[in-house]
């Protein structure tokens, strides 16, 4: 289908049908591009929860906040550079910014925060600690604006 613009150069021929297809082309090199910072994220946010096992059963057992909030500290870290990490790959590889962007890199941190919602389920058996729970939510509140940066301002 083809639809007339009236641009500043006095009227222009658009084709949508290649602005569709250039569109599809770069969510699919975008989404492709975030599946490897996706499997590296959760690779290492699974290797972190495994590391912090023992700190988080620790500050679970501390009445003080400020003594207890370690391993969330390290897990917001973590998230941050991981949203940074899936951000960059999308807006970097396929040149894609704006909201289709936004919303791959937004599952993109969903499919982390699941892979560690099931990490936590794997390594506490007898049942995950409120502090685990804290971390990884923290965790997505560092990876969320990290995304946002690269798939919606940066560009």
């Amino acid at each position: 289908m083809t639809q007339w613009t009236d641009d500043d150069d006095g009227g222009t021929v658009v084709d949508d049908s290649r602005q569709r297809a250039a569109m599809r082309e770069a969510i699919g090199v975008a989404t492709k591009a975030s599946l490897i910072s996706v499997a590296l994220g959760s690779a290492a946010v699974a290797i972190a929860l495994y590391l912090l096992r023992d700190a988080i059963t620790a500050a679970q057992q501390v009445k003080d906040m400020r003594d207890s909030a370690g391993p969330a500290l390290l897990l917001t870290l973590l998230g941050v550079g991981v949203g940074s990490l899936i951000g960059w790959r999308i807006a970097s590889s396929a040149g894609l910014v704006g909201p289709a962007a936004w919303l791959i890199g937004v599952v993109g941190v969903a499919i982390v925060t699941a892979v560690a919602i099931v990490a936590a389920f794997a390594l506490f058996p007898a049942g995950v600690p409120t502090m685990c729970w804290i971390s990884i939510g923290v965790m997505v509140i560092g990876a969320l604006p990290a995304v946002s940066y690269f798939c919606l301002w940066a560009g």
